[in-house]
């Protein structure tokens, strides 16, 4: 069996970067060979959970960005147009 660590590294509550970085360490220990293959299945299925949660963490956060700037049709990330002061406010130094 692996060893685990005593923060477990596939807790949902870990930041993104502890995930990737322990999801990169499994696919270290099985890609040298240096590990049997109960051990290599059981980070096998790890680093598949590991995966799973990565996408699901980036999906959320492109989410949030998608609300936060939408794109144009364009591809235009520039701030949307917003309606023009000059209608409701007279220039300054000026009688009206």
């Amino acid at each position: 069996m692996p060893k685990k660590k005593p923060t477990d590294p596939t807790d949902s509550a870990q930041p993104l970067e502890a995930l990737i970085a322990r999801l990169e360490e499994i696919a270290k220990l099985i890609q040298e060979g240096h590990v049997g293959l109960e051990e290599s299945i059981a980070l096998y299925e790890e680093g598949r959970r590991l995966a799973q949660l990565c996408t699901e963490r980036l999906t959320a956060a492109q989410r949030k960005l998608e609300i936060l700037s939408p794109v144009r049709s364009s591809g235009d990330f520039s701030q949307p147009d917003l309606p023009s002061t000059a209608d409701h406010h007279p220039p300054l130094g000026s009688d009206s």
